[in-house]
């Protein structure tokens, strides 16, 4: 698990890591506590690298014919 969050971080990981703290921090500006759950979210995706990102989630082709 521990390779997981350290390895293969790219651009897109730290814009979402990015998007969640910024959410977080305007949830607790305006004292808005539902904006808390999509930061934790775009955080907890950042984090564990899951999403889809380009076509690493596409089902393989079927090759029966």
């Amino acid at each position: 698990m521990i390779n997981r969050l350290t390895s293969n971080w790219n651009v897109f990981r730290f814009v979402r890591l990015a998007f969640g703290i910024m959410l977080i921090f305007q949830a607790v500006e305006v004292r808005n506590l539902w904006l808390i759950i999509p930061g934790v979210i775009f955080i907890g995706i950042a984090l564990f690298n899951a999403g889809c990102e380009g076509t690493n989630c596409a089902l393989p082709h079927n090759k029966r014919q």
